[in-house]
């Protein structure tokens, strides 16, 4: 079966290039956003065809940010890669950062992690193609527990860069204790909602946010994200009756920057 990529924005012209996907349906740029992906050494280019709409039989790869209304019925085949707390059953989570150099989009740092739902024989293909590439595919029953970790790791560094015009790696420097503090009350926030994540979660972050270096991160360009990520773990904290002084600090610093969590 043909690959469609639904946004072909930064990840999804990475995840498209990797997979070789043919179609693509542009957002409001009208473009593609790079026609080369690059992990490790190694390059894949692409040169998929611009259609207004997926074809019925495509995969549909669906890389529009979280609170961008999709206009397309969502097929079974559809595979969404969005940022923050949804309900999407058939969605993956990226635990990777990608940057743009002209028309090349590469992996920065060193994880390379995607976490996928068990997804029908028909992607098969496209999984093979993103192990082929160096990515280290999981696939799981549920998704629910790495939606809750990449909510984490997003409401903390992410709205900070925003908040102080630095990147991640600057961020890190500065803020590395207000950053553990918050990501420690994500974990405890997740628990209250039966959400049990990878104690080895801190370590993670730690490893991810210190070699990311001059990343910037989605969240800087669109600032909808804030709502669907750092709003959602505060928003879960107070159902819950959590304290969370640190993400709460975080969520002050975007609001003297004129942003509401």
């Amino acid at each position: 079966m043909s690959v469609c990529v639904y946004g072909p924005g930064m990840v999804g012209s990475f995840l498209g290039a990797l997979a070789g996907a043919e179609r693509v349906v542009c957002g409001p740029s009208g473009r593609i956003r790079a026609s080369t992906a690059q992990i490790q050494d190694r390059r894949y280019t692409w040169s998929p065809q611009s259609c207004v709409v997926p074809d019925p039989n495509d995969l549909l790869l669906i890389c529009t940010r979280v609170h961008t209304s999709v206009p397309i019925a969502e097929e079974a085949s559809s595979l969404f890669v969005h940022n923050g707390l949804h309900d999407k059953q058939m969605a993956a989570l990226c635990f990777f950062a990608v940057d743009v150099c002209e028309e090349r989009v590469r992996l920065t740092g060193s994880q390379n992690r995607i976490v996928l739902p068990t997804l029908p024989e028909q992607w098969a293909p496209v999984i093979q193609a993103w192990q082929q590439a160096g990515l280290h595919v999981e696939q799981v029953a549920n998704t629910q527990t790495a939606m809750w970790e990449k909510l984490i790791l997003n409401a903390t560094v992410g709205p900070l860069c925003l908040a102080t015009g630095l990147s991640m790696s600057a961020v890190w420097e500065s803020y590395q204790a207000d950053v553990m503090a918050a990501t420690a009350e994500g974990l405890r926030i997740a628990e209250t909602h039966d959400v049990i994540c990878d104690q080895h979660l801190l370590h993670r972050a730690s490893t991810f946010f210190s070699d990311v270096g001059a990343h910037v991160p989605s969240v800087v360009r669109n600032h909808g994200e804030i709502d669907a990520t750092l709003g959602a773990l505060l928003r879960a904290a107070q159902h819950a009756c959590c304290a969370c002084p640190a993400l709460e600090r975080i969520a002050e610093k975007l609001s003297r920057a004129g942003v509401v969590a």
